[in-house]
């Protein structure tokens, strides 16, 4: 996870208000990780899992389930439904992998296979 996870823009006194503490010294990462055990976050994560009938959006599994950020520009409270996707643990690495990641994938894949 790198800085952009944080959008630079986003207030710190939210984060003050939900810790109790200044978050100034904290890195947009931790800042990010901090806010995903607010009461804040659980409500939108829950409402999520709602919508998605508690299954992942991709493969359709009940098990393991994270709610994946799509995008980082509403991160605070802000996010939009169409922000969120409930994603099994699986498939939500895979939604991480890079595309350079993706390329190096089905290249090696394709080699196993003509080999």
């Amino acid at each position: 996870m790198d800085d952009e996870w944080w959008p630079p823009e986003t207030d710190d006194y939210f984060l003050y208000e939900v810790l109790g503490k200044s978050c100034r010294h904290l890195t947009r990462k931790e800042r990010y990780l901090a806010y995903l055990r607010t009461d804040i976050w659980q409500k939108k994560r829950e409402e999520a899992l709602i919508r998605a009938e508690r299954m992942c959006e991709k493969c359709h599994t009940s098990r393991y389930l994270d709610v994946h950020h799509k995008n980082y520009h509403r991160v605070g409270g802000d996010e939009l439904p169409r922000d969120l996707q409930v994603l099994c643990r699986p498939c939500h690495r895979a939604a991480h992998v890079t595309v350079d990641q993706r390329s190096a994938i089905i290249e090696s894949l394709r080699r196993k296979d003509s080999g």
